[in-house]
This record gives C-alpha cells, structure tokens and sequence, in this order.
C-alpha cells in the first residue's frame, strides 16, 4: 500500500513539475482545431425517411412484402444514377450524379424493416433539404414510372394478343381444312388463356398503382437545418482539448522519464548512496546577499555548521606535528549550484558560533566571494601563489566577527599551475594554524581539474547539489572524479530545496510557507 501511495505521488509530482508541457500541448491542439474549423466552409446536413415499395409477386399480387435482399436492392436504387438525374434536373442543380450521390447516403432500419434514411451533406441550409427530400421523391416517382411502364406493356401484349386472336377467328370462318381447323383452334385457345393471365396481371397493376403506398411512402421529409452539421467549433475544440490532454500528459511523463535533473530528496538519495546529507537550504524568493540569520535560511546554516564541525572535530589528527582536521572543501559538478553561497553562509555561521574563520576563495577562473561581501578590486590568493608583492592585511575583515576573507585576487593566465604549485599546501597550512575552521571556495569539478589540486588538502569535502538543476549523472561524474584522486564527499548539502518537495524533510515541507530571502544561490 505504501509502494503505490509513493508511486501515485512520484506521478503526482511529475504532472507538477511538467504542467507547462500538458498546457501548451492541450493550447496548441485547441488552437489548430479553431484553425482548421475556421478554415472549413460550412457545410448542413438533413434527412428524409422513406418506406421502401412492395414488390408485386409473379402472379402480380400488389399485397407482397420485400424480403431482406429486396430491401437492399431497394435502398441502392433510392441513390441510384436515374434518381440523381431526377433531383438534378427537378432541381436544376450545375452537379454530375456521380457528385451527388458521393453526398447522399441511405441508413437501413437497425429492425430489418422495409424503411430507409436519405441524408445528404450540402452547402446551404435549403439545398440539403431539397436534395434529399429530391432522392426520396425521386425514387417513389422512379418506382410510379416503372409501374407505369409495367401497365403499359401488359396493355400492349394484351392488345397483341387480340389481334393475333382476331386474324385467327377470321381464318377459321373461310373454312379451313379439317387439319388446318384444328390447328388454328388450338393456336386461339393458347393465345385466349395467355391473354386470360396477362389481363388478371394489368387489372393487379392498375389497382396496384391506384393504392397511394404502391411505390413507397415518405414519412418524414427533409426540413432544413438550423444551424451547421459542420464545422463545430465547439464540438471540435472539446475534443482536441480531451486528445492534447492526454498527449501532454503522454509527453509529460516521457520527458520526466528521461530527465535525470533532481526534483526532490528521494532521487538525490539515489544518487548519492550512504553519503550523508549535512544540510537542507530552503528556496527563496527575495535575493540578497547573506543570509539573515532569523530566517529559515539562517537556521538551515547553523545547523549544516554545527553538522560540519561535529565531522571535523571527529576526525583525529594525521600526525603529532599536524593540528586538528580544520580544512573544508566546498565545491559543486557544474557552475550555478550554489557553492559560493554555501561557503560564505557556512563560514559566517561558523564565525558566529564562536570560531575563527578563514574564508578562501579559490576559484581563480571565476571568482565571486569579492562580490559577496563587497572587497572590490584587491589582492588575493592568485597574488600570494605567484609571489607578487601584496599589501599588508591580505586577509579581508568583512564586518562580522571570527570571520576573515581571503579573495581570489588578480585573474592568473595560468589558474591550474598556481593551485598545483608547493606554495598552496604552505599557505593552507599556514591558515589553518592562525584560524579554527578554513572554508575553500572551489570552481566545479567537472568544468576544470582546479577544484582536484585542493582536494589532498582538505580534511572534509562538501558537495552542493542544486534542486532542480543538478543532473544525476552530472553528481555521479562528479563523485567519481573526487573518489579518481583518492578522496571522497564527506557529505551533501541539498541547495534551493523548494517547500513540497517529495521526500524533504521539516521544516521544508508542504505546510511551511516559502521563506522570504535568497543566499545569492546561483553564485
């Protein structure tokens, strides 16, 4: 049961985080329907019902009733090419059958009866209601002619045989042979009882068209329609909506399958293994420097330097000669994750724990500590690694107590051999012994090897990671790159952690409102 809370929360989140791809696909398809709906001419629908003909029997009995076949062959003759030539010329339309019949269709009766629905589809209103009220008319009239027609030719074999049986009565009165006699009565009466059935069958057809439902009936005309069959902007932007509906979620859910960026505490775990999380930073909407250090952020802070200091106070020195594990690496796998704001928010809850600190900044490709706590243009790091005359007081005092800035100093051409250089390892050193924490500002692992020349420095290393940015591979290629040097992350400081996000923990959960500051996290 608890497997399929977190998995219906995971699809949850996964909407949450992909809304925009279901919204611009559900926008888009809507639009094109709009479009495509405005594009299309109008086009009106209408319908007329009909019962179909008897067909009279052989013995001409008009109360016959149309077998199943019939009726199909009835239904095809109701849009056959002689009634479309009748609609056309009733009602003169400037159309071939063929292009009208391609518009007509005929629907039998669901029950098997004999009874058919002409609809047809036209431009205008009228003309769909005179077009199919035509087909239905058409095919009763087409069904009167051939009545009709079947009178009159029974009328003219009667006639016929009249006047055989005339010439035949003329010959017997000259006195024929005996032989001859006898084959000319028998020739009459042939010819009597034929004309005996054919007259049975035209007095049928006569009172067979004198019934007004011989050739069928229309019991529903066509009227015309109010308003189109098509096109249905509504109709139309209803259903792309559904279908972009559920494309987007379709596409939605693809992308967060293959996007690999951590969204919440449980896929950092993921990828991290067993190394522990020393601090949650809360997301903030107003940006400033520092953080202040009443707000949740300022807390956060305390808490990852109290976790820090506990880490380095654990670890036992390497050597009589060496002082007590003091150094600290933060860094990052990409640029934007937040490790300056880190190192100058650690450092200053250090200082305000009591501590004296040393904040170096070593990225001297893109150095941004200076920025931070407003030193300007002045020596630094790079200035002491190359030997070149510096002005006294290196070590910045920025206003807080315990806390002293070393910046990057000048921009070197050659920021890798400086840091490489036996000078470092002195210099650190040196720090180390005059303060009671050093905290080093590094560049991104994965962008330059600068951040992996400090690493043999430091006693303990911190990794940022980014909500919402940091990629999985991206912290996997980073942890393995440490671990290729011989070292490895002490622990992980979760940046920019956003409130609801899945598997964070107090006070960064749903119920707590966004806190109000920013720790210059994007530095």
């Amino acid at each position: 049961m608890e497997t399929d809370t977190v998995q219906l929360r995971d699809q949850v989140a996964a909407l949450r985080r992909r809304w925009k791809v279901v919204a611009i696909v559900v926008i888009l398809a809507v639009a094109l329907s709009l479009a495509l709906s405005m594009r299309q001419p109008s086009s009106y629908g209408s319908q007329a019902t009909v019962v179909l003909a008897p067909n009279p029997t052989s013995a001409g009995s008009p109360v016959s009733t149309l077998s199943t076949a019939q009726i199909a062959t009835e239904s095809r003759m109701v849009t056959s090419t002689e009634v479309a030539k009748l609609v056309i010329k009733q009602l003169k339309l400037d159309e071939s059958p063929t292009d009208l019949i391609n518009s007509t269709t005929v629907t039998l009766d669901a029950n098997g009866g004999a009874v058919v629905t002409v609809a047809t589809t036209q431009s205008t209103a009228a003309k769909a209601a005179d077009v199919a009220n035509g087909f239905a008319n058409g095919y009763l009239s087409l069904g009167q002619q051939q009545m009709s027609q079947r009178a009159s030719s029974l009328a003219d074999s009667i006639s016929s045989l009249n006047n055989q049986i005339g010439r035949i009565t003329t010959q017997l009165a000259r006195n024929p042979t005996t032989s001859q006699q006898s084959a000319l009565s028998a020739q009459r009466d042939g010819l009597v009882a034929e004309r005996v059935v054919l007259t049975q069958q035209h007095a049928n057809q006569i009172l067979s068209m004198s019934q007004t439902d011989s050739s069928g009936q229309v019991v529903v005309p066509a009227v015309q329609p109010s308003g189109p069959s098509s096109p249905k902007p509504l109709r139309s932007a209803i259903l792309a909506a559904a279908f972009g509906l559920i494309l987007g979620i379709a596409l939605a859910y693809i992308r967060d399958y293959f996007d690999d960026v951590i969204r919440d505490e449980s896929s950092l775990r993921g990828a991290i293994g067993d190394t522990p999380i020393l601090g949650r930073i809360p997301h903030a909407r107003v940006s400033t420097r520092l953080a202040d250090q009443h707000t949740p952020g300022g807390e956060a802070y305390r808490r990852l330097g109290a976790n820090v200091r506990f880490l380095l106070g654990a670890v036992p020195p390497q050597s009589s000669t060496v002082p007590r594990a003091k150094v600290l690496l933060v860094c990052s796998g990409r640029p934007g994750e937040g490790t300056t704001s880190t190192a100058a928010n650690l450092a200053a809850a250090a200082a305000g724990a009591g501590l004296r600190v040393v904040l170096v900044d070593t990225n001297l490709r893109d150095p941004h500590l200076a920025t931070v706590f407003g030193l300007g243009d002045r020596s630094g790091l790079s200035d002491l690694l190359a030997g070149n005359s510096v002005q006294d007081g290196v070590l910045a005092d920025v206003g807080i107590e315990g806390l002293r800035v070393l910046p990057a100093g000048t921009t070197p051409p050659n920021p890798a051999e400086l840091l490489a250089s036996p000078r470092l390892q002195s210099l650190i050193a040196g720090l180390a012994e005059s303060a009671d924490l050093v905290v080093l500002d590094s560049a991104a692992v994965l962008e330059v090897a600068d951040p992996l020349e400090l690493v043999p420095f430091a006693d303990q290393s911190l990794l940022v990671v980014r909500e919402g940015q940091t990629h999985q591979r991206a912290l996997s290629d980073a942890l393995q790159r440490i671990q290729q040097v011989g070292a490895h992350i002490t622990g992980v400081v979760y940046n920019d952690v956003r409130p609801g996000s899945v598997g964070a923990s107090a006070p960064f959960g749903v119920s707590r409102p966004a806190p109000r500051f920013d720790s210059a996290q994007h530095l």
